[in-house]
């Protein structure tokens, strides 16, 4: 079942959103970069963005599903997550290293920030909210045990 299916979004559990059963294909998603990176024509540029950005939304929809269930609406992960992955393709500098190596972390980063932003009423330091959240998922763990 693709990361699409079970989050509940219908429109992505097409062939673009998995290949063969063995989940999304982005063996050439670097290659596309830089393609797009090397394009004079603005409007190419664009048009190959909007490529990529539509073949790794599975990447950012996985990424939202992990933090599904913690206080935010579904959506709102889901849209934070793409703005993320939005954010990767645009920074990403071919031949700095793996784009997907990249990307999911920028993308992780949004989500947190979302939580860190929406969550708490008081300013506290980002150390302080993240060994919180560790805390909450260690003692839900133990608990179940």
């Amino acid at each position: 079942m693709t990361v699409a299916a079970r989050i509940g979004n219908p429109e992505r559990t097409g062939k673009r959103a998995a290949v063969a059963a063995g989940g999304p294909d982005w063996t050439n998603i670097e290659e596309q970069l830089l393609l797009m990176a090397e394009c004079g024509n603005p409007d190419e540029r664009r048009r190959r963005r909007q490529h990529i950005i539509t073949e790794c939304l599975p990447l950012a929809d996985h990424i939202a599903y992990r933090f599904v269930g913690r206080g935010e609406p579904s959506d709102d992960l889901i849209q934070v997550a793409r703005l993320g992955l939005v954010k990767s393709v645009d920074r990403y500098v071919p031949g700095k290293g793996r784009f997907m190596a990249f990307a999911v972390p920028t993308i992780r980063g949004e989500v947190r920030r979302q939580f860190r932003e929406s969550t708490w009423s008081m300013r506290v330091p980002c150390k302080v909210q993240e060994t919180r959240l560790r805390m909450r998922d260690t003692v839900e763990e133990l608990s179940q045990r």
